[in-house]
């Protein structure tokens, strides 16, 4: 690696050949199209240690050598996304995000993958999977072209690494960049709480190690990933930077273990068409709230000023009384930016629709039941590389109110398909609040039922 590119060389299994050699079109938790092909600066096919020539391309994504080759070597530059970099390489870090950096032989994405990198002498290194090093190169194996896809990288001149065990399993603080001035083990502290409020309402971790890749002074953005998440913190007090840490953590259960059917497996040539796309990245940031909540970073104002804050987003925008969710989310290739679709936020959406939904189900069941209830049954059915149908998040929670119908219930349809104005007012005293000042609170007078909604939130007060 080096000058801001990177020199990469792919040898196909013994024995087999291929014609045409591919780069990604799109990037998991980035809905816009990229087309990485144009990152490629060099290329060159081998067939026995002979060179192939280049015969042409497929669109911008698409190498076609003139025979069949066994090898193929190639240059990248830098690129990134809208919420990471694919391949930064600097003076203090080299970071890699291998889907957009690593191409595919036609018809291979199913095939292992055994990848074998280095970087400057003496730089520390952590990936998201286990390494082993051979010839001072760090080895990492994976099941096939996603897995490795989904495994970021990092070298650095030092690595600062926190490691420590939630459910009897590893897990990773890895600090680079501008790291003067950064405690590691608060960080590390932070991000424990954010397992063990997974561990709590899943009751079990989806990965069998998982690592925090604290990008300090970089680009100030984060990316999930299945073991991993990438962290872009803009500040270095990890208090004010849990929410970020919450959130792509959130997402090791919600994107990554619950995924809809578009994306089991990942097409990376084929933009997936998601309808619930607010409950991915909207509810996620909902369940980080709440995990921060209950894990002491967030106080009973706090999270109502964000429910509050969030419901006056969406009135002050006219957008969203014209676009719902559900087409916010479908639509978002037509967008840039990966947030959604004519002025709409399927974040800000899904959000509110995740506090809605929750002040319902509680309400319903009289507190015994909520959208953690929901989501976990969600987890475990589509949890061992299982998709879900986009009308079954409705029909969970039909069954999550007890309701005697397994079908989807017109007012979960009303809040996501339709762009109609939320009844605020109702659902505040559904959960016992009222809004005062500009504020959430409590009300004075509030029936029974309202107040087992309030403590189920926020406990006996």
């Amino acid at each position: 690696m080096g000058s801001g590119t990177s020199s990469i060389e792919m040898k196909l299994p013994e024995g087999k050949t291929a014609k045409k050699f591919w780069m990604s079109a799109w990037v998991p938790g980035d809905y816009q199209r990229w087309d990485f092909g144009g990152t490629i600066t060099e290329i060159s096919f081998y067939k026995e240690g002979e060179e192939v020539k280049l015969s042409g391309r497929d669109g911008v994504n698409g190498f076609i050598g003139e025979e069949e080759w066994d090898s193929v070597k190639y240059r990248v530059k830098q690129s990134r996304g809208n919420f990471s970099d694919n391949l930064l390489v600097a003076a203090n870090q080299i970071f890699v995000s291998p889907a957009g950096v690593l191409g595919f032989a036609d018809g291979m994405l199913q095939e292992p993958v055994e990848v074998a990198v280095d970087g400057p002498d003496g730089w520390d290194f952590h990936g998201a999977l286990v390494d082993s090093v051979k010839d001072g190169e760090h080895v990492m194996l994976a099941k096939n072209h996603e897995t490795i896809g989904d495994s970021p990288f990092v070298f650095a001149p030092k690595i600062e690494k926190v490691k420590f065990e939630v459910g009897n399993k590893p897990h990773f603080f890895v600090a680079v960049g501008n790291t003067a001035g950064v405690d590691a083990q608060a960080f590390a502290d932070v991000s424990r709480k954010a397992v063990e409020q997974g561990l709590a309402l899943f009751g079990e971790l989806p990965y069998d190690r998982y690592t925090f890749f604290g990008i300090f002074g970089g680009f100030p953005a984060g990316l999930e990933h299945g073991t991993s998440s990438r962290l872009g913190f803009w500040g270095k007090n990890p208090n004010q930077m849990a929410s970020l840490i919450f959130h792509e953590y959130v997402h090791a259960f919600n994107v990554k273990a619950i995924r809809p059917e578009s994306l089991r497996p990942i097409d990376p040539l084929k933009l997936p068409k998601i309808e619930s796309l607010w409950w991915l990245e909207g509810v996620t940031d909902y369940f980080a709230d709440l995990f921060m909540l209950r894990a002491g970073l967030m106080n009973q104002d706090q999270f109502l000023g964000s429910m509050q804050d969030t419901y006056q987003a969406t009135v002050r925008n006219s957008a969203y009384s014209r676009v719902s969710a559900a087409e916010s989310s479908l639509r978002v290739w037509e967008t840039p930016g990966s947030q959604g679709y004519g002025g709409v936020s399927y974040y800000a959406k899904g959000k509110l629709i995740g506090f809605l939904l929750d002040v319902m189900i509680r309400s319903k069941t009289g507190g015994k039941s909520d959208l953690g209830t929901m989501n976990r049954r969600l987890y475990e059915e589509t949890k061992n590389e299982k998709g879900y149908y986009e009308e079954q998040i409705g029909v969970l929670y039909s069954i999550a109110i007890n309701w005697k119908y397994e079908v989807t219930p017109g007012e979960f349809t009303k809040l996501v398909k339709s762009a109609d104005a939320v009844e605020w007012s109702k659902f505040l005293l559904m959960a016992g609040l009222v809004e005062r000042n500009g504020r959430l609170v409590k009300g004075d007078d509030i029936w029974p039922e309202a107040k087992l909604v309030f403590e189920s939130f926020f406990g006996k007060k």
